[in-house]
């Protein structure tokens, strides 16, 4: 019996080595907001079907969250940077030909915590996504190309 009692106690406190240095890792990503709720940023892009040019990698923040009530998931992206690198997220993710539009955006809605732009008078230049092409999330891009760096901000939920 004593040994069955050894097996159980090392496959026990593997599993939580492994869980702490999973948590861990998700903490030490510091592109992550706080309040991210688990998700590594390479599991959310997956989930959104979206790619990160390598130009963006050190310059993006990531959020996965859920409404209020814990049903509509959602992954939100900041990234700051130069505006080629923007236009290469756009680009290789199938957002350049939306059409783009001035006015405030859904980016003052997003969690305190994040830190975007909270004026609801600020205005943005809104990229249009079709949603045909990304059913069934919804994608909402809005830059501030007039900020240095510049930024865009996306937000990916089911619908």
């Amino acid at each position: 019996m004593r040994p069955r009692t050894l097996v159980i106690t090392a496959v026990v406190l593997l599993a939580l080595l492994t869980l702490a240095i999973g948590v861990r890792a998700l903490r030490s990503d510091s592109r992550s907001y706080p309040g991210n709720s688990g998700v590594s940023l390479n599991d959310g892009l997956k989930w959104a079907n979206l790619k990160l040019p390598q130009c963006a990698e050190n310059f993006v923040r990531y959020a996965w969250y859920s409404d209020v009530l814990g049903m509509a998931k959602k992954l939100a992206l900041r990234l700051s940077g130069d505006r080629p690198c923007l236009d290469e997220f756009l680009s290789v993710n199938h957002f350049a030909g939306g059409t783009y539009a001035a006015g405030a955006a859904f980016v003052s809605t997003a969690p305190g915590n994040f830190g975007w732009p909270t004026d609801p008078e600020k205005n943005f230049t809104i990229i249009k996504v079709d949603y045909s092409t990304t059913a069934p999330l919804q994608v909402q891009i809005a830059g501030d190309f007039q900020n240095t760096p510049p930024d865009l901000f996306v937000v990916v939920g089911n619908v």
